[in-house]
This record gives structure tokens, C-alpha cells and sequence, in this order.
């Protein structure tokens, strides 16, 4: 009976040293090329992902979102040479907001683009930013919906850069209209200032 307690006493000992180990990572992040996967503890506080793209196209699923995602884009291959960014994304049962990010004091100047609502909450078709030199920088933030202030579900982005000729080249009128378009987000295409307090970085190759 004694040698029965003993082993049920270090079971639950061992119990609360793994879970005490999964509750202390901020996150898990699972890498496959050019496509990850990344799951958010809300329990934590509120922290943004600093991730590095470096791919041509990827595919981002955020899971339990909370918090921002700060994606910098800038393929090897296209450095010093202009590319267009275009990027499709929708959100599965919570609300998310994208923005372009310029350079700027405080961590950045965002510009809000797409409002990912319960109403619609995907994107009917592509956005595509005016070429630009790399990096591109997209902030994506998971807006609470859930009790108690946590986010449920997920947000999931694909994207795509190409090289830009002057025949395709995207002008600036092509993006305001693309900005109207989405007459749900009120504060389309208006740019404020935002801090960004940076807590991880991962590099996808």
C-alpha cells in the first residue's frame, strides 16, 4: 500500500513538471519551408511574432491568435530590385486587422488595409501593395472576440512576390481603389502611428 502511494505521489510530481514546462513557452512554432504554423498561449500576455519571410510565397496559419504577427518580406532574390506583394487572408471565428507598416519613430507608421470581420471574414480577392524596394513589412493583429479578452480560431494568410515590370507595375489610384473597396473598414487606408514591442523572432528559410 505504502509502494502504491510513493508511485502515485512521483506520477503526479512528474505531471506537474510537464505541465509547469508547457505553460512557461510562449508559443509553438512548427517551420516547413515556406509554410509555418504558429499556436499562441493566451494565457500569456499580449506579444508579437517577429517573423522573416524569405520566400518567393508562403502560406502563414496563426492559431489561437493574440497579439500581432510582423512579418518582414524580403526574398534573397530580390534584393535591391523592386517587387510587388499581393496576399489573401481570412479569419476562422475571430476578428483580424492588416496593415503595411512604414519606416517611422515608435517602432513604425502602420496603414490599415483589410478589417477581417464576423461579417466578412474572408477576402473576396487579392490586395497587391504598389511595387517597392524590399523589405515589405505586414502587421496582422488578432482583435479579441473571446471571453475575457482571448482570441478562438485562427487567421490564415497566403502571399505572393513577383518581379515588376512597368507594364504591371500596380500605380497608387490601383490601391486607393482597393482600399474603397472594402467599405466595412471605416478607417481605410488613413495612417496612424504604433508602437511595436517586439517579443520573437523567427526566421523562415
Amino acid at each position: 500500500m505504502c509502494s502504491i502511494r510513493l508511485d502515485y505521489s512521483r506520477m503526479l510530481l512528474f505531471l506537474a513538471g510537464f505541465i509547469t514546462l508547457i505553460s512557461s513557452r510562449p508559443a509553438h512554432l512548427l517551420t516547413d519551408s515556406c509554410d509555418w504554423t504558429v499556436w499562441d498561449n493566451t494565457w500569456e500576455g499580449r506579444g508579437v511574432w517577429n517573423v522573416h519571410m524569405t520566400c518567393h510565397e508562403g502560406h502563414i496559419s496563426w492559431k489561437n491568435p493574440y497579439g500581432a504577427l510582423r512579418i518582414t518580406l524580403s526574398p534573397d532574390t530580390l534584393v535591391n530590385r523592386p517587387f510587388q506583394l499581393c496576399f489573401k487572408a481570412t479569419a476562422h471565428f475571430n476578428i483580424g486587422k492588416i496593415s503595411v507598416e512604414h519606416e517611422g519613430s515608435q517602432g513604425g507608421e502602420l496603414q490599415p488595409l483589410v478589417l477581417l470581420s464576423e461579417s466578412q471574414p474572408a477576402m473576396l480577392r487579392e490586395f497587391c501593395l504598389p511595387p517597392s524596394l524590399p523589405p515589405i513589412i505586414l502587421y496582422v493583429e488578432a482583435l479579441a472576440t473571446g471571453l475575457n479578452g482571448f482570441t478562438i480560431g485562427h487567421i490564415e494568410l497566403d502571399y505572393d512576390m513577383e518581379y515588376v515590370t512597368q507594364q504591371s507595375s500596380t500605380t497608387t489610384d490601383d490601391l486607393e481603389g482597393e482600399c474603397l473597396s472594402h467599405s466595412h473598414w471605416t478607417t481605410s487606408c488613413h495612417i496612424y502611428a504604433h508602437h511595436i514591442p517586439l517579443a520573437i523572432s523567427v526566421i523562415a528559410l
